[in-house]
């Protein structure tokens, strides 16, 4: 689910970029912005997860796999710990991504 939202995300900035057209202000944005899909990709497709991303998407599971929960449902009745844990995972990637996309 994660890995979907992502590529939507991407998705949709790929469609702003284009509503941005090849104007001479916008083009450092959309250099930087042809970027993001690959990069994307690339964090996507690491081969094993962080200690801390394993337990965030182990958790996940298990509460899916147990209780038939659907995935926000699971997100919602995360404990505390896992939110944290969570909350750093995601920051961790998305500040490694900005870090490589800043115009």
């Amino acid at each position: 689910m994660l890995v979907l939202s992502i590529r939507e995300r991407v998705r949709q900035l790929e469609k702003f970029c284009d509503t941005l057209g090849s104007s001479r202000t916008h083009g450092p944005i959309l250099s930087a912005m042809e970027k993001a899909g690959p990069e994307m990709d690339q964090a996507l497709a690491e081969p094993h997860l962080p200690a801390s991303g394993e337990q965030l998407v182990s958790w996940l599971n298990d509460q899916a796999l147990q209780d038939g929960r659907d995935y926000i449902t699971a997100v919602q009745q995360l404990p505390s710990q896992l939110k944290t844990v969570g909350s750093g995972w995601l920051l961790k990637i998305e500040t490694s991504l900005m870090d490589r996309l800043t115009v």
